[in-house]
């Protein structure tokens, strides 16, 4: 008996995701899952792309990670004297700098005393342009608590 697996058709393209600037490089990463939850960062292999590691993942629930690594898929080659496993390493030491970054980022919490500051000292050092001579007003909804939203508004003058 005979396994043959199917070809994957030519005119399928991978699937296109975002790319991250650490700094130094493009790096194409695709995400999927719970964003709230701790992110998983999955490495292909040689040869491979990062949309075929997240297959078996999907549905999971996971906030997963998959960059493609240098040269791979969408993302950016190394230098020629950094392709080496020590160019690799020092590349995904600088991939998981700018992941631990932006999930601090996103942690972040603005008190909406400082927010309705800030948005009011905007206005006043640009007034934005408003129809029929009217102040603009900003409107933003922020949640206090599970399950409660609390509706505020800004009015500049």
């Amino acid at each position: 008996m005979m396994y043959v697996q199917p070809v994957p058709s030519p005119l399928v393209s991978p699937r296109v995701g975002k790319i991250v600037q650490t700094g130094r490089e493009q790096i194409h990463m695709l995400e999927s899952g719970s964003a709230g939850a701790d992110p998983v960062v999955l490495l292909h292999g040689c040869g491979s792309i990062a949309e075929e590691v997240m297959m078996p993942f999907s549905g999971s629930g996971l906030h997963i990670l998959a960059p493609d690594r240098p040269g791979y898929g969408f993302s950016a080659a190394l230098p020629a004297g950094e392709r080496g496993p020590l160019g690799q390493s020092f590349w995904l030491e600088r991939l998981l700098e700018a992941v631990r970054y932006v999930a601090a980022q996103l942690q972040q919490k603005i008190p909406t005393a400082i927010l309705n500051r800030t948005l009011l000292d905007a206005v006043d050092r640009r007034q934005p342009v408003s129809a029929a001579g009217h102040r603009l007003k900003f409107f933003y909804a922020t949640q206090v608590r599970q399950g409660t939203v609390v509706r505020s508004m800004i009015a500049s003058g």
